[in-house]
């Protein structure tokens, strides 16, 4: 899914739903994705200071730093986020 043609999506055309929805979806359908929250984007920006590295890109990123399953490195992010409160 685009995330930015959410608005043409069934589910992302609803009241709510944004990347971050659709990405806990998918990681609960079991795919290998870095869901798009607030921690997540946080420590990559704020932490790891990667501004340059898009959102949209941060499964292409865990696999470029030798992480073959992004869902560690979404595991990783949010759980350090949310224990330094750290949120885009």
């Amino acid at each position: 899914m685009k995330f930015d043609d959410l608005k043409n999506d069934p589910i992302g055309k609803r009241h709510g739903v944004g990347p971050g929805v659709v990405g806990n979806i998918k990681l609960n359908l079991g795919e290998r994705v870095v869901k798009l929250d607030r921690h997540v984007i946080g420590v990559m920006k704020k932490f790891l200071q990667l501004e340059g590295v898009p959102v949209d890109a941060y499964d292409e990123f865990a696999k470029f730093i030798g992480i073959e399953n992004p869902r560690y490195f979404d595991c990783i992010l949010f759980e350090y986020g949310k224990a330094k409160n750290i949120s885009a």
